[in-house]
């Protein structure tokens, strides 16, 4: 759960960071990619109102779908 907090915030932050004129406001519905330096990684994460779905898009081997964690977001404020 703690790992789970630690990419929402990193997305978030990343987001945030490429434009200043952006507020929390334009990141509560969407569609956001991020791909962690230095890995193999890449994740789609899609933002609706108060969920989150981040879809691992890097398959195993043999898997017949991308793994996938939803998560329940509570805003606090714009």
């Amino acid at each position: 759960m703690l790992a789970a907090a630690l990419f929402t915030a990193a997305l978030f932050s990343a987001a945030l960071a490429g434009n200043a004129q952006r507020s929390c406001a334009d990141l509560k519905s969407g569609d956001f990619y991020y791909y962690p330096r230095n890995t193999l990684l890449q994740h789609h994460v899609i933002v609706s109102g108060d969920r989150q779905k981040v879809v691992n898009m890097v398959r195993e081997k043999g898997a017949l779908y991308n793994d996938s964690t939803v998560f329940r977001l509570e805003w606090k404020d714009d």
